[in-house]
């Protein structure tokens, strides 16, 4: 399991929040509109890997690896909705005093 997140490291700064998460093409912070992305795989480099791939991509790169067979993910993006994977529709327990979080299970496109 990996976690690449832009909500530990930052800073704010004339009303900018800047963390540690750089885009590649920019060399500036990423806004990619996802604050959290979390990978569960076998394999340790995949998760890590995918998980910074898919925060960077964005929302719009997500359909790619929400139905996977390599690994599950868990997507948030800053207006709180939470993308995961079909798979884990079973494995986990939504807390229901966290109302502000709206799960979305399976592509965008389902939904």
């Amino acid at each position: 399991m990996a976690t690449t997140g832009d909500y530990e490291r930052y800073f704010e700064q004339d009303g900018v929040r800047y963390h540690h998460i750089l885009d590649p093409f920019t060399g500036k912070p990423s806004d990619s509109g996802l604050i959290s992305v979390t990978v569960f795989s076998e394999n340790g480099t995949l998760a890590d890997s995918f998980s910074t791939s898919i925060f960077l991509q964005g929302k719009e790169g997500l359909n790619k690896y929400l139905n996977r067979d390599d690994c599950m993910i868990i997507a948030v993006t800053e207006d709180f909705d939470v993308y995961a994977s079909p798979a884990l529709r079973e494995k986990i327990k939504i807390n229901p005093s966290k109302d502000q979080y709206n799960f979305i299970f399976g592509s965008l496109e389902e939904n």
